[in-house]
């Protein structure tokens, strides 16, 4: 009985162990992803000293997405 006990236990310590690793690595991605976002939103929102945008960091924005809609959509049309 003890070792089917035993057995039962390690088997659920085992599964417990594996969720607990991908919810940490579920949250480190998501810290990783909202720290990208809020250095980019910070970027976004610099103005210039008349109060108009910073276009560097847009387009910097823009660049990166096209390059990454580019890189999706290049496997498809080949």
């Amino acid at each position: 009985m003890e070792e089917v006990y035993m057995q039962k236990r390690e088997e659920m310590e085992k599964v417990r162990k594996e969720r607990e690793a991908t919810i940490k690595a579920k949250k480190e991605a998501k810290e990783e992803a909202e720290a990208r976002r809020k250095i980019a939103r910070g970027n976004m929102m610099r103005k210039t000293r008349h109060g108009q945008p910073v276009m560097k960091y847009r387009i910097e924005h823009l660049l990166e997405s096209i390059k990454k809609s580019a890189g999706n959509d290049g496997s498809r049309t080949a």
